[in-house]
């Protein structure tokens, strides 16, 4: 599971084998070790009315409404988008790259960009 934050907006991309263990479990668990300290990263299918996030004691938190979070794991929608009072939240399939192979690429969702030459704009 990757993690992104950009601003006021926190971004997690799930492999194939994620969105199976989420599907199955209800929740993901990943972290991050700097030094002596940790900042973990957490993934809750719950039973709430919208998503919301937390960070308490070096735990970042993100639930997930259980009926959304179930459609996106067993259909083709790449993910699921909301605005907290406070943080954009952006879940994704992750695509496999189209320029360069990685060691995931089997356990990375087909890029619907695969094969297809895009016109780069000057700038």
């Amino acid at each position: 599971m990757k993690l992104r934050v950009h601003g006021n907006s926190i971004r997690l991309r799930l492999r194939k084998s994620e969105i199976a263990r989420f599907a199955a479990q209800g929740k993901l668990t990943e972290a991050l070790v700097v030094g002596s300290g940790e900042l973990g990263y957490r993934l809750i299918r719950a039973e709430v009315p919208e998503t919301t996030v937390e960070l308490t004691g070096g735990l970042l938190v993100i639930q997930v409404p259980a009926a959304q979070a179930r459609e996106w794991c067993e259909s083709d929608e790449v993910g699921i988008y909301a605005q907290t009072p406070t943080v954009e939240v952006i879940l994704e399939k992750e695509f496999r790259r189209t320029s360069a192979r990685t060691e995931f690429d089997e356990d990375l969702y087909p890029n619907p960009r695969a094969g297809k030459h895009f016109q780069q704009i000057e700038p």
